[in-house]
């Protein structure tokens, strides 16, 4: 299993049982985890049926393209990793969970649309992602983790009502970033959310955002905006 990447995530199950390879994708006996690639194609499709990507499997390689089908509910922890060519990735509609580090260093990476199944975006999914400057958050959204959009070169962000907590450095060195829009859902809020953000010209808060909120972001207090 050496010459596979995703070796990180192959499971003792997945050892006892035998594994199959197709056209350099290698999958679980039962065909519905991917856990490793090693083809030299860079414009992927992922073949129906496959519910799971397991950790690292695409990270460090040169593929510029993937279509997941949307049987894929799972996707590991840095899958796209310094993945420095991926430019389009088409995501499962039914996708409910992105592990930590998803797409971290994915430089060439410029937009893209959650599904709304989404509740969680991990510590650290997005970092470094510095092409990245359009993307979509699901209503029903819960969480935004440590790091999650550090270094990506988001303009206008609108993050929805369901959210309740953004973690430390979220948008930490997003310096495209002109315009944030934060609910009153918000719980719960980490340090250094803003940091180094130096376009910055408006924080859109609505009327009765929790005092804590303020708070935490009391050196922006010049930028508030309230609406109703």
């Amino acid at each position: 299993m050496e010459k596979f990447r995703g070796i990180t995530s192959v499971t003792d199950e997945d050892r006892r049982n035998s594994v199959k390879e197709d056209n350099g994708f290698v999958y679980s006996a039962d065909e519905k985890k991917l856990i490793g690639y090693a083809g030299c194609e860079t414009k992927l499709v992922i073949k129906e049926g496959v519910e799971v990507i397991a950790d690292e499997v695409f990270a460090r390689t040169d593929v510029e393209k993937v279509k997941m089908p949307n049987t894929i509910t799972h996707v590991g922890a840095y899958t796209f990793q310094d993945c420095p060519n991926l430019r389009s990735v088409t995501l499962s509609d039914n996708i409910v969970h992105l592990g930590e580090g998803t797409f971290f260093g994915c430089q060439s990476l410029c937009k893209l649309s959650l599904p709304k199944g989404i509740r969680n975006i991990n510590d650290y999914t997005f970092n470094n992602c510095n092409s990245l400057t359009e993307i979509v958050l699901p209503e029903g959204l819960v969480r935004i983790g440590e790091g999650a959009f550090r270094f990506c070169r988001v303009i206008k962000l609108s993050i929805p009502s369901s959210v309740i907590e953004i973690g430390n450095g979220a948008f930490w060195g997003c310096d495209w970033l002109t315009e944030l829009s934060i609910p009153i859902s918000i719980l719960s809020m980490g340090s250094n959310v803003l940091k180094d953000c130096p376009n910055l010209k408006r924080i859109i808060i609505e009327k009765g955002s929790h005092p804590r909120m303020k708070e935490l972001l009391h050196e922006f207090e010049q930028l508030f905006v309230e609406e109703e």
